[in-house]
């Protein structure tokens, strides 16, 4: 993939392990998938969201704690 379409090479391996998932994923659940600090993959998926490559899709509820967005 080239970085110049993810932005950045965190924002790479997120869209890397958004692209590998088969459900909605938490931001939360990517972080752990993609082995990367907490920050760095929220700031990598508001890039994505920025260049229109990933879109939240729906908000879990019903669990201890925040509501989380798909």
């Amino acid at each position: 993939m080239n970085r110049a379409v993810a932005g950045t090479p965190s924002a790479e391996v997120v869209l890397r392990s958004l692209l590998r998932q088969t459900e909605p994923r938490t931001r939360s659940e990517l972080y752990v998938a993609c082995e990367l600090s907490r920050p760095t993959v929220f700031g990598a998926i508001e890039r994505l969201e920025a260049l229109g490559l990933a879109a939240p899709l729906a908000q879990r509820s019903g669990l201890p704690g925040r509501t989380a967005t798909l």
